[in-house]
C-alpha cells in the first residue's frame, strides 16, 4: 500500500517540509531584510541561498553513500533549524546571509534525501504514482507557505516566523526516527 511503510512514512515528511520550510523562510527574507533597513543591495542573501540550495547536489549523493541516508537526513534538518535559531538571534544582513545559507544546504539534503528515500521505498510500478502524490502533496503546502509567509512576517515578525518551523522539523525528525528504529531497508522486498 502506497505510503504506508516507515520508509515512506519518512521520505514524504522530510520532502515535502524541507520545501515548505524552505519557502517559508526564503519568501520572507527579502521582506523582513527591507524592514530591518537594508538595501536591496542585500540581495546577495539570495545568491547565497541559491548556492546552499544547488551546490551540495554535487556530493549528496558521495554524502549518502558515505555516511548513510540518516545522517545525510537529519544534517538537512539540523541546518534548517540552524537557519531559524540564526535568523531569530540577528537581523543583520551576514546573519541573513548565514541564516539563507543554512535553509539552503538544509533544503538540499532534506529534498536529496527524501526523494531518494521516496523513489527506494516502492516497487518499479509504484514509482511514477507515488512521485506524482508526493509532488502535489509537496507543491500545494509550499504554495500555502509561501502564501502565509508575507502576513506571517506582518503580525508575528521575522523571529518568530522563523521559529515556527521548528515544529514541522521535528515532526521530520520523528518520522525519520521512526524509520530508523523500524530496521526497514530502502529497497523494497
Amino acid at each position: 500500500m502506497v505510503f504506508s511503510t516507515p520508509i515512506s512514512l519518512a521520505a514524504l515528511p522530510t520532502n515535502v517540509i524541507g520545501g515548505v520550510v524552505m519557502m517559508f523562510v526564503m519568501t520572507a527574507a527579502p521582506l523582513a531584510a527591507v524592514a530591518c533597513n537594508h538595501s536591496i543591495d542585500g540581495a546577495n542573501m539570495i545568491q547565497w541561498h541559491l548556492v546552499g540550495m544547488y551546490a551540495p547536489s554535487f556530493v549528496a549523493g558521495r554524502l549518502i553513500s558515505r555516511f548513510g541516508m540518516p545522517a545525510v537526513l537529519y544534517t538537512g534538518m539540523v541546518l534548517s533549524g540552524a537557519c531559524g535559531v540564526v535568523a531569530a538571534l540577528s537581523t543583520t544582513l551576514p546573519a541573513f546571509c548565514i541564516a539563507l545559507l543554512c535553509l539552503g544546504i538544509g533544503w538540499n539534503f532534506m529534498f536529496v534525501g527524501g526523494s531518494t528515500l521516496l523513489a527506494a521505498s516502492h516497487l518499479l510500478h509504484e514509482r511514477a504514482a507515488v512521485q506524482g502524490t508526493a509532488e502535489l502533496i509537496r507543491g500545494f503546502l509550499t504554495a500555502i507557505a509561501t502564501l502565509a509567509a508575507g502576513p506571517i512576517l506582518e503580525t508575528l515578525g521575522w523571529a518568530e516566523l522563523n521559529l515556527a518551523i521548528v515544529p514541522l522539523l521535528l515532526l521530520a525528525a520523528v518520522m525519520t526516527h521512526s524509520w530508523v528504529r523500524s530496521g526497514a531497508r530502502m529497497t523494497p522486498a
